[in-house]
């Protein structure tokens, strides 16, 4: 999918926010997993994660913040100026 939007958006398959995209789609697909039944979600992520045996919540936050972060990152060249913001 990263060569496909790269291909699309540059006419170059290999460009240097190929590697980026790439990254990006590998957080996202896997959160939408996550959102799509989120509570047995949550209650699987208690088993191994030891920051959701303290804070509960953070099994039910975490498949969001995961999607959002993977959506920003992949439209990072749209918020650029929170990006230099930020730096």
């Amino acid at each position: 999918m990263s060569f496909a939007i790269s291909f699309i958006a540059t006419r170059s398959i290999l460009e240097p926010r190929t590697l980026e995209r790439f990254i990006a789609i590998s957080m996202t697909l896997p959160a939408l997993q996550k959102l799509k039944d989120v509570e047995s979600f949550s209650t699987m992520f208690l088993n191994y994660e030891l920051l959701a045996h303290r804070w509960v919540r953070y099994g039910y936050i975490y498949p969001y913040a995961e999607a959002l972060a993977g959506l920003l990152m992949m439209a990072m060249g749209i918020w650029m100026p929170v990006r230099l913001l930020l730096t």
